[in-house]
C-alpha cells in the first residue's frame, strides 16, 4: 500500500483544499492556523480498498490515523475465531491513538468496509506534538474522555438491557453521529456490535419496518421514528425496575 505525502494550502481557521473534513473532527476543528499549518505539514495519505486491513490486533502503533471519506470497522477476533466488532468510523474520526500512549500494541483490527482515504500522523510528530502543543493534547484528552464514556455506556447496556432494546439504542447513538436520519451500517455489522446473529437482529428491524419506525434500504437504515425506538429503551428499563434489578 503506497503512502503519499500531502502538503495543503490553508485558506483561514477551517477552509481547506483538502478533502479532509476537519470540521467535522472534534481533534482538528477550529484549530489556530499555525497548529493547523503544522499539523498538515506532517500527514500523509493512505488509501484503502473495500476489505483491506489497515492494522491489525498486536501490530505496533506507529501513528494515529484521520478518516477523510469512507468506513474503518474497528473489531476483533476471540479465541474461538468469533468476530466483535467495537466502532465504524466515519470521515472526519481519528483512531490508534491507544497504541501510540502507552507503547503497546493496537488492541484490535481495522479493515476498510468501503473504499477509504486516510491521513496519517507518525508517532514522531505525534509524540511532538504532544509535547509542544497544549491544545493539541488537551483535545485528544478530551477525545479519550469521550470514548472511555462510550465504553462504560456499552458495558451498562449490555448488563441491563436485552438485544431488541440494544439495537435501539445502536441505531439512535450511530443517527446522532451522522449527517442525517440515515445509519449506514450492514446488518452484519450490527449483529457483530450487538454481540448476536444477523437473523436475530433482522427480525427486529422488519419488525420496526412494519411499524414505520424504521425503513430499510441497500447498505442503510432509515430511522423515521426515533421516540418509538427510545420508547423500547424505557420500557425495558421500566420492567427491571419493577423487578428492583436497577
Amino acid at each position: 500500500m503506497d503512502a503519499i505525502m500531502v502538503v495543503f494550502e490553508y485558506r483561514g481557521n477551517r477552509n481547506m483544499t483538502s478533502p479532509f473534513p476537519f470540521a467535522e473532527s472534534e481533534l482538528f476543528r477550529s484549530m489556530p492556523a499555525d497548529l493547523m499549518g503544522r499539523i498538515m505539514s506532517m500527514l500523509i495519505e493512505k488509501k484503502l480498498a473495500r476489505n483491506e486491513t489497515l492494522f491489525f490486533k498486536g501490530d505496533e502503533g506507529d501513528g494515529l490515523y484521520a478518516l477523510s471519506s469512507g468506513a474503518v470497522q474497528i473489531s476483533a477476533l476471540s479465541s474461538g475465531g468469533r468476530e466483535a466488532t467495537f466502532n465504524i468510523m466515519k470521515p472526519g474520526d481519528v483512531f490508534g491513538e491507544i497504541a501510540l500512549l502507552d507503547g503497546q500494541p493496537r488492541t484490535a483490527d481495522a479493515i476498510a468496509i468501503e473504499p477509504s482515504t486516510l491521513f496519517f500522523l507518525p508517532r514522531a510528530g505525534f509524540m511532538t506534538l504532544l509535547k509542544d502543543e497544549p491544545e493539541f493534547t488537551a483535545r485528544l484528552i478530551a477525545i479519550l474522555c469521550s470514548r472511555l464514556r462510550r465504553m462504560s455506556n456499552l458495558i451498562e447496556d449490555f448488563m441491563l438491557l436485552d438485544i431488541r432494546s440494544r439495537l435501539a439504542r445502536l441505531l439512535i447513538t450511530a443517527q446522532e453521529n451522522g449527517n442525517d436520519k440515515a445509519v449506514r451500517q450492514s446488518q452484519e455489522n450490527l449483529a457483530q456490535t450487538l454481540g448476536t446473529s444477523r437473523v436475530t437482529v433482522n427480525r427486529h428491524l422488519q419488525e420496526w419496518k412494519r411499524e414505520g419506525w424504521i425503513d430499510l434500504g441497500r447498505g442503510q437504515i432509515n430511522v423515521l421514528d426515533r421516540t418509538a425506538l427510545e420508547a423500547v429503551i424505557e420500557t425495558r428499563l421500566s420492567d427491571l425496575d419493577q423487578t428492583g434489578l436497577v
